[in-house]
């Protein structure tokens, strides 16, 4: 049971990401109102100073626990590899290259007091370089996916984040409200988080939001990530019309439970 004692972990994944590290990682580290917290940080073979910045930080501060791959995994094998070794009740994630405000894992944690809710996120806006607001879909806020936090019986109960190179923060979140229900999971509708909007990063595509028409078709997606949902909910009917609910392993082994285009595999792995 969550209570004001519960740890929360932050799980941060970071590859090349040097310039901006160590502000993420303090956003972190500076966060009031909520005692215990640990920050995972996996390293995902980074060939820059993203080794050095963190056995330095966390030489500073035993709240941060550093892993590191020898090689590039992707950041959702990452996440998962960090949720597995993460030891919280509460497990929520921040990308190394934004910035989360002080109270926002307060806020959000608190909310999971409540025994009927499983999940929460908040508000973010992307901004630029120069620190200017990036529009999304013609709105200046929206709920950020990357601000999920959520009661580790999740884990147990419907898996782990899909192994693809982009949009599995999206099937995640689906997943939960399929299984759960829409009630179990709510928003809190404050800006609480910065995201670094940096062209067409990989960063990039996985935050770009997925916003759901009036028929329920996904809007301002590629075809790949249009395709991906499409698969992904056809998979949900399915297991739905069976009486089962979906789960996904740590690492998904072939045959896949749904397919996806070329575009999402992960390469050489």
């Amino acid at each position: 049971m969550v209570s004001e004692q519960s740890l929360v972990s932050v799980i941060m994944t970071c590859f090349n990401t040097a310039q901006w590290l160590e502000s993420a990682i303090r956003s972190v580290l500076g966060q009031r109102g909520w005692e215990r917290l640990e920050l995972i940080v996996v390293n995902d073979g980074s060939t820059d100073e993203c080794p050095r910045i963190l056995t330095r930080l966390a030489s500073q501060d035993s709240r941060i626990r550093p892993f590191h791959l020898a090689r590039n995994h992707g950041t959702y094998r990452a996440k998962n590899i960090g949720m597995s070794i993460s030891r919280g009740e509460l497990i929520t994630f921040m990308d190394s290259d934004d910035i989360s405000y002080s109270d926002r894992i307060s806020v959000q944690a608190r909310l999971l007091l409540d025994a009927d809710l499983i999940a929460t996120t908040c508000n973010y806006v992307r901004v630029d370089s120069a620190n200017q607001i990036v529009p999304m879909g013609g709105l200046h806020e929206r709920q950020a996916l990357i601000s999920l936090m959520f009661k580790r019986k999740v884990l147990g109960d419907i898996g782990w984040f899909d192994s693809v190179r982009t949009s599995a923060d999206d099937e995640f979140f689906e997943r939960i409200r399929f299984v759960y229900g829409r009630d179990a999971h709510r928003n809190v509708p404050r800006l609480m988080y910065r995201a670094l909007y940096r062209g067409e990063s990989l960063s990039t595509a996985q935050s770009a939001p997925v916003v759901l028409a009036a028929d329920g078709a996904a809007d301002m997606l590629s075809p790949p990530r249009r395709a991906y949902v499409e698969s992904y909910r056809r998979w949900y009917d399915e297991l739905r019309s069976r009486g089962r609910r979906p789960y996904i392993p740590f690492n998904i082994v072939s045959p896949r439970p749904f397919p996806i285009s070329r575009e999402l595999e992960l390469q050489g792995h």
